[in-house]
């Protein structure tokens, strides 16, 4: 049985739903591809609010132990639901104004801008439950700081990973590049986390509330 309240329901929900819609009409209309091993992308809208209740749910199992873990499953699930809206709403704009080139910077400004609110939001509402409004304005500048300083850390570690693997032999220069990237996302992932959870939406815990709950 679901131990989710309903507020992580309908926050999985709504993310899940947004993240399935983006990436179908993107696999349809950029990779026109009806389906990805043999699942049609018109599943996704279904398959993927499925699939964040699991994660988040997961999040709250591992959560009785080390408490961080329910804000993280949440967290999650933001992050990617965040991460269709950019690259969707980039294309969408991209393809409306006629795909100029002069035009890609601005419409990475005005994307950027509208994935930073959306993410706050849902991290500050959600994630972290900061319900309050009285300080949003210093959270947000903090929220903005945190993800440049995360995003220095994910270009440094996926750029040293990459000059490092490139070296080896074996490895191919596509191969080493993606590895990079994935290593930089990964530490500047958990960068973010630890970023929101002690700066940004900072709250009063109990003592020995972190790590460990029994």
């Amino acid at each position: 049985m679901l131990s989710l309240s309903r507020k992580d329901v309908v926050g999985s929900l709504v993310t899940g739903v947004t993240a399935g819609v983006i990436v179908w009409q993107l696999a349809v209309h950029l990779l026109e591809a009806p389906s990805w091993l043999g699942v049609p992308f018109t599943a996704l809208p279904v398959v993927t609010p499925l699939l964040w209740i699991i994660g988040v749910e997961l999040g709250h199992w591992l959560g009785r132990r080390w408490h961080f873990f329910s804000q993280f499953g949440r967290f999650v699930a933001i992050g990617l639901t965040n991460a269709a809206v950019d690259f969707g709403l980039f294309n969408l704009l991209f393809a409306v104004t006629g795909r100029k080139p002069g035009l890609f910077l601005w419409i990475n400004i005005v994307t950027f801008v509208v994935a930073v609110t959306h993410s706050f939001l849902w991290n500050k509402f959600w994630t972290f439950e900061s319900n309050s409004t009285h300080n949003a304005g210093r959270e947000f500048g903090a929220f903005i700081l945190v993800n440049v300083i995360a995003l220095c850390f994910n270009v440094g570690t996926s750029y040293l990973t990459f000059r490092e693997l490139v070296a080896l032999a074996d490895i191919g220069v596509t191969v080493a590049a993606n590895i990079g990237k994935v290593a930089g996302s990964l530490v500047g992932l958990i960068f973010n986390f630890v970023g929101f959870r002690l700066v940004v939406f900072k709250k009063s815990h109990e003592p020995f509330d972190d790590p460990y709950v029994v």
